[in-house]
């Protein structure tokens, strides 16, 4: 989603390390990536996002709507952040829609670092 240097232009951090997988759930496809300083992934508090792309807009759209009934009860409205986001205070995380992604960007409990790196991914989802 970012590369490395991408990450550390967003977050102005000294990242050195992208750490990124990616695995099929059935028809789900979960990718996840941190960042780190160091080679012992420690220093900088990582950011870590994951995407879950669903195999159709409806189904992504209809996963997010569950969640914010069932997981983001204290969710809060995120403008320009794909079709949809929000802030979750509890699980200090952004969580958005856009197409058949849904992406999840946690940092460290620091909503403007986790809404930079959402802004910066959301328009590369499909």
């Amino acid at each position: 989603m970012l590369t490395l240097d991408e990450a550390k232009q967003v977050s102005g951090l000294a990242y050195t390390i992208r750490d990124a997988t990616s695995q099929n759930m059935g028809k789900i496809i979960v990718t996840t990536c941190t960042y780190y300083d160091t080679v012992t992934k420690s220093g900088i508090k990582p950011i870590s996002f994951l995407t879950r792309y669903a195999t159709s807009a409806a189904e992504a759209k209809n996963i997010f709507e569950q969640s914010k009934t069932a997981t983001y009860t204290d969710g809060r409205s995120l403008a320009g952040i794909g079709e949809e986001a929000l802030w979750s205070a509890t699980f200090s995380q952004v969580s958005a829609i856009q197409g058949q992604t849904w992406l999840i960007v946690t940092a460290n409990k620091n909503e403007e670092l986790a809404t930079k790196f959402a802004k910066a991914i959301a328009p590369k989802l499909k």
